[in-house]
Formats: C-alpha cells, structure tokens, sequence
C-alpha cells in the first residue's frame, strides 16, 4: 500500500517494512513523527510492536495518557512483551495510576532473576515502598544484566541519580540485600501503591 509520509509517496507491502519505516521515523524525529507513525499503525493496528514505539513517541512527545492507552494496548496484544509491560508500569507510576501498576507489575517482579526486567520491576516496587536504597541496588543489578536496550539503562541511570543521597555509601550493601525487597514483596503483596514517588523524581530531572 503507497501511503502519504511527509511529503513523498512511500510503498509499504509488509508488517516487517512498517516496523523498519517507524524506527527511522523514531531515529530522526521531527515535529511531524507523531502523525506519520500513526499513518504506519493505521495498516496494522493488532501488531504489539508498532503499538509500542507508537506509545513510545506519545510519551517522548508528552501525550502520557495517550501513551499509557498505546502501552496497555501493546501489551495486550502481547502478554510476553515484557518491555512494553516494564514501561507502562513506570509511566503509569509517574502519574500516580496505581491500578495500572498494581496489575502489571508482579508480572514482571516475578520473571527470572537473570533477566534485567525483573530487577528494574522491583526498583520500581522498592520506590513506592520509599526505600530509595534498595531501589537504588536493584537498578545497578538490572543495568549490568541489560546488554539489549541500552537507551533503558541510561534512563535507569539517571532515576537512580536522582535517588542517590550524597551520603550513600555502597559499601554498605551486604550479599543477603538483594533478596530484600523479594520478601517484603511476598508478605506484602497487598500493600496499597498509590503514593507514587516517581512523579516528584521526574520533575527533579526537568
């Protein structure tokens, strides 16, 4: 199907050319991106990718309700799409959606222990159980076990920048701190979520 984008008739046949076509939209982002990944999405709107870097730019380009859709959208296309899932909770923390959160989140708490995701999911949990020091560990942890999305860790770097007090002290960080946040999580599953920190953290870093 030839569609308008930008100012040029572009063909695009096949779901993987849609995919490669909205990257390079990502990748060279303009005031235009927005409109002209919506056209992309438009011609597969059940692909849990396109939805993703869809939502991606919603939120890049401070439309968060709308990326909040475009997450959950994504991820209910896909229920393995465990980076569409971890970003969706972490915006949805951000604006105080605590529902969107406490559905999502145990998912990814609950992933291997060797996979990046989990450790950044319990950063999260460990934040809005105000303990900004074991938080503070669970993202170096994920840092060095994600080798794949390195955008994520300088994202992740900077959170944990803004939680870092002048006082902390890694020397401090024993061999049994990382299964800390593990078992508070199993006895307090239930434990109401709604004061989200990350909000006051975001507008630190503006």
């Amino acid at each position: 199907m030839y569609l308008l984008i930008g100012k040029e008739m572009e063909l695009i046949e096949t779901l993987e050319q849609a995919r490669e076509r909205a990257l390079q939209l990502l990748d060279s982002s303009t005031e235009k991106t927005l409109e002209q990944l919506q056209i992309i999405v438009s011609l597969y709107p059940s692909d849990a990718i396109l939805q993703f870097l869809y939502a991606s730019e919603l939120a890049q380009q401070e439309q968060y309700l709308a990326a909040l859709s475009a997450f959950e959208k994504s991820v209910t296309l896909n229920e393995s799409f465990y980076i569409a899932r971890f970003q969706l909770c972490l915006l949805a923390s951000t604006l105080d959606q605590s529902d969107i959160v406490e559905q999502h989140l145990p998912s990814l708490m609950s992933l291997s222990t060797d996979y990046y995701l989990h450790h950044f999911a319990y950063a999260i949990f460990c934040i809005l159980q105000h303990d900004e020091q074991q938080a503070i560990i669970y993202i170096k942890q994920g840092i060095k076990l994600n080798s794949e999305n390195l955008a994520l860790n300088i994202d992740m770097q900077n959170l944990m920048e803004t939680l870092m007090p002048e006082t902390y002290d890694d020397s401090k960080i024993g061999s049994n701190d990382t299964m800390k946040a593990e078992t508070e999580f199993e006895e307090e599953q239930q434990t109401d979520m709604t004061n989200s920190m990350l909000l006051d953290i975001y507008k630190q870093r503006k």
